[in-house]
């Protein structure tokens, strides 16, 4: 057995590039539930790639992951809901229907945004990244979801 033997089925790394602090504009590439071969925990990611930015480059692809349901479920549960909330709004006005409220946005709508038919992609939405202290002291990076004042004017014609 060589240094290479397990090459075959080895699965390409992907890496990851996190949101910097700063206020970006993003389009969504994708969103994804995966679970992690390394310790079984399950993730809600967001991958987006940056169209405006005070602190990152233009095209860049961050990605943004929420571990559900995590330490503390109903933040992560809150955080989902902010993105979501901010997302299926971008999705509405490009579609000319009425953006959600909190409550119409469920377990259901939650799968959707996930599923294979990928139904968000495209979607712009503002990420303003902010850090916040940890119980420990150490930086932690929240995002706050919203609208572009303007999403029209991000949509690929």
């Amino acid at each position: 057995m060589g240094a290479f033997s397990g090459m075959s089925a080895a699965v390409p790394t992907q890496g990851g590039l996190y949101f910097e602090v700063g206020n970006h504009v993003v389009k969504v590439n994708r969103i994804k539930y995966s679970q992690s071969d390394l310790n079984q925990k399950e993730w809600y990611i967001v991958e987006t790639v940056i169209l405006q930015s005070d602190t990152m480059q233009v095209g860049c692809e961050p990605s943004w992951l929420i571990e559900v349901p995590g330490k503390y479920p109903a933040l992560s549960l809150g955080n989902i809901k902010g993105f979501l909330l901010a997302a299926f709004g971008s999705y509405a006005k490009i579609n000319g229907t009425e953006p959600p409220t909190p409550s119409d946005i469920g377990e259901a709508e939650t799968k959707w945004s996930f599923s294979e038919e990928n139904p968000l992609a495209g979607v712009v939405v503002t990420a303003k990244a902010f850090n916040k202290k940890t119980r420990e002291g150490n930086d932690f990076t929240r995002i706050k979801w919203g609208l572009p004042e303007n999403v029209e004017g991000y949509v690929e014609q």
